[in-house]
């Protein structure tokens, strides 16, 4: 059966490429997630300064959905403070990219790795304002 990429995802895949991160003057946090059967992951990279992300960058591989995912989120990301809501973001990234359901799991494991780095800055943050 052959399976046609939706557009949408198409264009995010095709312009899917991994930069370095340069120099991070700001706090630099990553996340892992990876499918139950380990063939399937995204690894996401946020430089952090001041409560904004500064630089966005991710690694995908083995999935052209997963790939589309993180490329659409790195976009996205640029600028925005991670102090912002990201509630519904997984059903946005699913509907952006018109991912069929069989696909969906990437979208949850890319905003699950964004959530990681979501509450490692929180504790951070909070441990800092501890300190006296």
């Amino acid at each position: 059966m052959r399976f046609l990429i939706p557009i949408q995802a198409y264009d995010y895949f095709k312009k899917a490429r991994f930069q370095e991160i340069r120099a991070c003057e700001g706090l630099l946090l990553t996340a892992l997630e990876f499918s139950a059967d380990q063939t399937e992951g995204i690894v996401l990279y946020l430089c952090i300064q001041d409560d904004r992300i500064v630089q966005a960058q991710f690694k995908a591989a083995n999935c052209w959905a997963m790939i589309a995912c993180g490329a659409w989120l790195r976009e996205k990301l640029q600028g925005c403070a991670l102090s912002e809501n990201f509630e519904k973001l997984e059903s946005v990234l699913i509907e952006s990219l018109q991912l069929p359901a069989h696909k969906w799991y990437c979208a949850q494991m890319t905003v699950a790795a964004l959530h990681k780095i979501k509450g490692r800055w929180q504790d951070q943050n909070k441990a800092a304002k501890r300190v006296p």
